[in-house]
C-alpha cells in the first residue's frame, strides 16, 4: 500500500524548505511517493528545491517543472504521475505532521474510500498550534460513516487534510477545473457523490499556515471576477454531478447566494444576479419554472435600463436587493423537496 503525496508550489521561496523538511521522515519509505510540482515559480523556489535535495536524500521524490498554470494545473500534473493506492495534497506553504500521518497509514489497509482528518492551524506570526474550533473546519463525525448518513455540507470542502483512493480518481477521470478559483468545491462534490463511505479520523496530520497575505483573506475574496468564476464552478458541479439530490442542488444555490452576498464587489452584483436565472432552471419544480418567467421580465428591465444612464444607482441597488431576496426566499421554501 502506497500513498502519493502531491505538492503544488508557486513562488514558495519562503516556505518550500519547511514543507520539504516535514517530509524527511518519509524520504526512504516505499510506502510513500512524493510528487513536487513547481508551477513556473518566478522567485528562487526552483533553486531552493535543488539545494535541499542535494543536502537531503529522497529516494521517492519526483520534481516536475512546468509553466505556470495555477493551482489546479499543478495538482493535475501531479495526478498524472501518481502510482500510489491513495493520494493526498499538500500546499507548499503548509506542512505535514509526520507522526500523525504515520499513525493514519495503517488505517488505509482497511480500504477506506476516503479518510478525512482534522487540520491544525498555525499562525505565521506565532510558534504554537491552534486546533480548528470554528464551525467550518471542525469535524462533526467520527469513525466510519456511509455517505448517505452524512450532511455533506457540514464537511470542509478543502482538498487538503483528506486522503483519497486512487482507484476512484481514475474511474471518475477526476481532475481540478483549471483557470478557475473555488476548484476544491468541484473536486469535493464529484468525489464525495461517487463513493460509498467516509472514515473520519481524530488524528491531525496537516498543518494549515495562516499568513497575513493568505488567499483566504477578505482582500482576496472581494476582487472583481471572482464571483463570476464561482458561477462557472457551480455550473460545472451541477452539470457533471447528476448524483446530486434536488435538496443538495437547492442548498448549493443557497450557499452560493450567501457567499455571493459576502464576497462580490458592489459593481459586480448586478451582473451576478442577472446570471442566476441559469441556475433557477436546474431545479425541476413547477414553482421555479413559473417564477422563472418573472425573472425573465426582470432581465428585460436589466437589459432595457440596467446598463444605461436612465437607471440610477439607487434604483439598480434596489432592484438587486429585491431580486436576491425573491430568489433566496423561493429556493428556501419547504415546498421544494
Amino acid at each position: 500500500m502506497k500513498i502519493s503525496l502531491i505538492i503544488a508550489a508557486y513562488n514558495a521561496e519562503n516556505y518550500i524548505e519547511r514543507c520539504l523538511h516535514s517530509l524527511l521522515p518519509f524520504s526512504s519509505s516505499n510506502e510513500f511517493e512524493i510528487i513536487l510540482v513547481n508551477d513556473g515559480s518566478k522567485d528562487s523556489t526552483a533553486d531552493l528545491i535543488d539545494n535541499f535535495l542535494k543536502l537531503n536524500k529522497f529516494e521517492n521524490l519526483t520534481v516536475i517543472n512546468k509553466q505556470n498554470g495555477g493551482l489546479s494545473s499543478a495538482r493535475n500534473a501531479g495526478l498524472e504521475k501518481v502510482s500510489g493506492d491513495y493520494v493526498l495534497f499538500l500546499d507548499s506553504d503548509d506542512y505535514i505532521l509526520s507522526d500523525g500521518l504515520l499513525k493514519i497509514t495503517p488505517e488505509l489497509q482497511k480500504d477506506w474510500d476516503i479518510v478525512i482528518c482534522p487540520p491544525k492551524l498555525k499562525y505565521e506570526a506565532f510558534d504554537n498550534f491552534k486546533n480548528f474550533d470554528d464551525e467550518y473546519f471542525s469535524l462533526k463525525y467520527k469513525g466510519l460513516k456511509k455517505v448517505s448518513q452524512i450532511d455533506l455540507f457540514s464537511v470542509p470542502v478543502v482538498a487538503w487534510s483528506k486522503i483519497y483512493k486512487t482507484k476512484f480518481l481514475k474511474k471518475l477521470n477526476l481532475s481540478f477545473p483549471e483557470g478557475l478559483l473555488y476548484e476544491d468545491n468541484y473536486w469535493y462534490w464529484l468525489y464525495m457523490k461517487n463513493i460509498d463511505s467516509v472514515y473520519f479520523s481524530d488524528i491531525p496530520f496537516y498543518v494549515y499556515v495562516r499568513r497575513n497575505n493568505s488567499i483566504m483573506s477578505n482582500t482576496f475574496l472581494k476582487k472583481e471576477g471572482h464571483s463570476i468564476q464561482r458561477i462557472e464552478v457551480l455550473k460545472r458541479i451541477l452539470d457533471d454531478c447528476p448524483q446530486l439530490t434536488i435538496l443538495e442542488r437547492k442548498r448549493l444555490l443557497i450557499d452560493f447566494l450567501r457567499a455571493a452576498e459576502y464576497d462580490t464587489p458592489q459593481k459586480e452584483r448586478f451582473k451576478l444576479f442577472y446570471l442566476m436565472q441559469e441556475f433557477l432552471k436546474r431545479i425541476p419544480s413547477n414553482e421555479l419554472n413559473s417564477y422563472f418567467l418573472d425573472v425573465k421580465n426582470c432581465n428585460f428591465i436589466i437589459e432595457r435600463n440596467g446598463e444605461g444612464p436612465a437607471c440610477s444607482l439607487s434604483l439598480r441597488k434596489h432592484f438587486i436587493k429585491s431580486l436576491r431576496r425573491r430568489i433566496y426566499n423561493l429556493i428556501s421554501r419547504n415546498s421544494i423537496k
